[in-house]
C-alpha cells in the first residue's frame, strides 16, 4: 500500500501544486503510466494520447485513462488503493442512500466534490474526488456529529451521484407531470388564480430551475422558446449545458 502522502499521480487532488512544483506532478503522471504499461493495461501510445489529453484539460491522469475508455473505472480503482490508502467506490454501481446523502447541504457536495453515500454503523461513508482534503473533513465531521470514512471516486462519479441525489431537474420534471394533469377544463375565475397562486406549480417550476442554477454553480440561465417546447439551460464555466424541456401546452 502506497503512501497517502504522494497521491498526486494516481488522480487525488492534493491542495494545488505551486507553479515550480508542476513537473513533480506530471512525473508522477508518468510513474502511473509507466506502471500501466508494465502491467499491460495500456500501451506507449496511449499513455502519450492521455498525457497530451490532460494537458489540455487540467484533469488527472486517472480520470482522463477512463474517459477516453483506455481504462475502466474498476481497474484503476485497484490502483488508486495500493497508491493513496483510501478505499475505492464506483458510485455507478453503488445503491446511493439519498437520506444520507442529504445530511450534507448540497452547495457544499458540489463546491468540495464530495458526498455521503452509505452508513456502516455510526459511520459515514463518503465519496470524495479529494480525500486528503482535510478542511472538507473536519467540517464534515463537525456537522454530522459523527465519524467519517473518506472514500476514494471519481470526480465524474462524485459530480453524477450529486445528480442523482439533487437533481433539480427531476424535481421539476414532476412538476410538469403535474401542470400536463391539473390543466382545467374551464377558465378559473379571479378569485381562484389568487387561491391557487401561492402553490400553483408554475411557481414551484421556476423555483426548481433558478434553484438548479444555484446549486450547479450557474452565471446564467436560458430559456429558449421554441415551435413546440421551451428549452432551459445553464451556463457553466462559460459553456451552456441543457436542463429540462418544457412541452409548450
Amino acid at each position: 500500500m502506497g503512501s497517502t502522502g504522494d497521491p498526486g499521480h494516481f488522480g487525488v487532488a492534493a491542495s494545488a501544486p505551486a507553479p515550480e512544483a508542476m513537473g513533480i506532478v506530471l512525473n508522477r503522471n508518468v510513474r502511473l503510466g509507466e506502471r500501466l504499461i508494465a502491467d499491460g493495461v495500456i500501451d506507449e501510445e496511449q499513455l502519450v494520447e492521455a498525457l497530451d489529453r490532460q494537458r489540455q484539460t487540467g484533469a488527472f491522469l486517472g480520470e482522463t485513462l477512463v474517459g477516453l475508455g483506455l481504462v475502466s473505472p474498476a481497474r484503476l480503482g485497484a490502483y488508486l488503493e495500493r497508491a493513496t490508502g483510501f478505499p475505492w467506490v464506483e458510485l455507478a454501481d453503488y445503491p446511493l442512500n439519498v437520506a444520507v446523502a442529504h445530511s450534507v447541504p448540497e452547495h457544499l457536495a458540489r463546491r468540495k466534490l464530495l458526498i455521503p453515500f452509505d452508513e456502516r454503523g455510526d459511520e459515514v461513508l463518503v465519496a470524495m474526488a479529494d480525500p486528503l482534503d482535510l478542511a472538507a473533513l473536519d467540517d464534515l465531521r463537525a456537522r454530522l456529529d459523527r465519524p467519517v470514512a473518506p472514500h476514494l471516486a471519481l470526480r465524474s462519479d462524485v459530480q453524477a451521484a450529486i445528480n442523482r441525489a439533487y437533481d433539480s431537474r427531476q424535481k421539476a420534471q414532476l412538476v410538469l407531470d403535474e401542470l400536463t394533469e391539473s390543466r382545467p377544463d374551464a377558465e378559473p375565475s379571479v378569485d381562484e388564480l389568487v387561491g391557487m397562486a401561492e402553490d400553483a406549480p408554475i411557481v414551484r417550476l421556476v423555483n426548481n430551475i433558478v434553484q438548479g442554477a444555484l446549486a450547479a454553480g450557474a452565471s446564467d440561465i436560458h430559456i429558449e422558446p421554441q415551435e413546440r417546447r421551451a428549452r432551459v439551460r445553464y451556463r457553466i464555466d462559460g459553456l451552456l449545458y441543457d436542463q429540462m424541456a418544457i412541452p409548450k401546452q
